[in-house]
């Protein structure tokens, strides 16, 4: 009887192993590398539904010194003059360069800034912003008459101006168009290749 008992458990047994791995076999292999798609969307979707809302941005009217918003706008005196500018000052597009006379990468840009204006400053301003506030104004007066500044030099005397804009390090250089727009923002030293770039394309617009 004993013999029986133990031949009937081990039947069992080998039944049930036999229906689980029968049940695990025939479910579908799954990759944790797969990329689960919901219906009515495909992967190639995706860099259509990024274009639709980087246009909306686009046309936001939201103040933000990023590209595709509308510029901050900001007061500030011209170096020598005193005079008052801004981006009302100028029914043209406005080159944006935050700089310091410290400033060894501003030193390199400088002799670029200078032809990009004396070839497009028909067509374009250039705004040297200086961070006043980290600077000297002797050593700013030097480093404009050295290099041949002849498009307005601007005081950020108490920096907000550089705040605004969310100056992280510089040269910094935005491009705003006539509509009031940033068309274009680089950080840090621009080529010759970088400035002619960034103008041309707001001209060719304008």
């Amino acid at each position: 009887m004993k013999s029986k008992g133990l031949f009937l458990l081990l039947l069992i047994a080998v039944m049930t192993i036999t229906f689980y791995t029968s049940q695990t076999d025939n479910s579908p292999a799954t990759d944790d590398n797969d990329f689960p798609v919901s219906a009515g969307t495909q992967p190639g979707d995706h860099h259509e539904a990024d274009e639709n809302e980087t246009s909306e941005v686009m046309g936001s009217q939201e103040v933000k010194a990023e590209v595709g918003f509308q510029a901050p706008s900001f007061f500030l005196e011209h170096l020598h003059t005193g005079e008052e500018y801004s981006l009302d000052s100028t029914d043209k597009p406005v080159l944006i360069n935050f700089w310091a006379s410290w400033c060894g990468p501003c030193k390199l840009e400088a002799p670029d800034m200078v032809k990009v204006y004396e070839e497009y400053g028909e067509h374009i301003d250039i705004y040297a912003i200086n961070l006043t506030d980290v600077d000297d104004i002797p050593q700013v007066e030097s480093f404009v008459e050295e290099y041949g500044f002849t498009f307005p030099v601007l005081l950020d005397e108490e920096g907000k101006v550089a705040d605004q804009y969310n100056v992280m390090a510089i040269p910094t250089t935005f491009v705003v168009n006539s509509e009031g727009e940033v068309t274009a923002k680089h950080q840090g030293y621009a080529t010759m290749d970088d400035l002619i770039h960034i103008v041309s394309e707001v001209v060719e617009e304008s």
